[in-house]
Formats: structure tokens, C-alpha cells, sequence
């Protein structure tokens, strides 16, 4: 996972109940637009990923990680509405 605690940014796709993007830029800039057609990126939950623990966020963390040092972003799809815990509510 990560060496430091570090925040990760939950966001949604708006024109899709089962995409979803992590990044480690809180503003998601760089989100691809294209993974998200006819809608935007929008952010609904931060969690802080802290080392040795895994987050529970119903996918692979170890892939989530991986992709977040290599890409900045990790895109999935759900066949549910994700459960972010522990989350931080976004202002």
C-alpha cells in the first residue's frame, strides 16, 4: 500500500450508478472525461489510507494502490453503490 497515511478521493460518475474513479488529486482533474460519457466526475467521499491497512472499499486495494502510484487515478465498476469506510464527508 503506501508508506505515509494518504488521502485518497472517492468520486462517481454522473451518468453511471456503478462507475467510480480513486485519485490522490482532490480536485479529480485527472479523472479521464472519456471513462465518464455524457457526464462528470463527482466527488463524494475522501478516506485516509494509512500504512498496513487495507480500506474498505469492495475492491482490490492492493490494485487501487498500485494504479494510484502509477496513474494517479483507479477507475472500477460496482454492481453496487460503493460503502466508503472509514469516510470523511466532503465539503
Amino acid at each position: 500500500m503506501f508508506a505515509h497515511p494518504t488521502a485518497v478521493h472517492l468520486f462517481r460518475c454522473t451518468n453511471s450508478q456503478i462507475r467510480y474513479a480513486a485519485t490522490l488529486d482532490p480536485t479529480g482533474a485527472n479523472l479521464p472525461g472519456p471513462l465518464c460519457p455524457n457526464g462528470s466526475w463527482q466527488t463524494f467521499a475522501t478516506i485516509l489510507v494509512t500504512p498496513g491497512e487495507r480500506p474498505r472499499i469492495g475492491l482490490d486495494a492492493d490494485a487501487m494502490a498500485k494504479a494510484l502510484q502509477e496513474h494517479g487515478y483507479f477507475v472500477w465498476e460496482a454492481g453496487a453503490i460503493a460503502q466508503v469506510f472509514p469516510a470523511v464527508p466532503t465539503p
